[in-house]
């Protein structure tokens, strides 16, 4: 199933439109990928500062 945020790749289009598109999944998928990461990174961030400011207001 392919993903419909995706250029369709039409193996009977020309070798370089076929290239470029396959380019622009890459790039999309990579991109979406370092944005997952980066979505993760800032939960964790937010959990560590959200128990930081507890145990300050609980002056431990």
């Amino acid at each position: 199933m392919s993903n419909p945020n995706r250029i369709n790749l039409d193996p009977a289009a020309p070798d370089s439109l076929y290239a470029g598109a396959q380019k622009v999944n890459l790039a999309l998928d990579e991109t979406e990928q370092r944005l997952e990461q980066l979505e993760k990174l800032a939960k964790e961030i937010n959990i560590k500062l959200s128990n930081a400011n507890c145990m300050y207001w609980m002056g431990v």
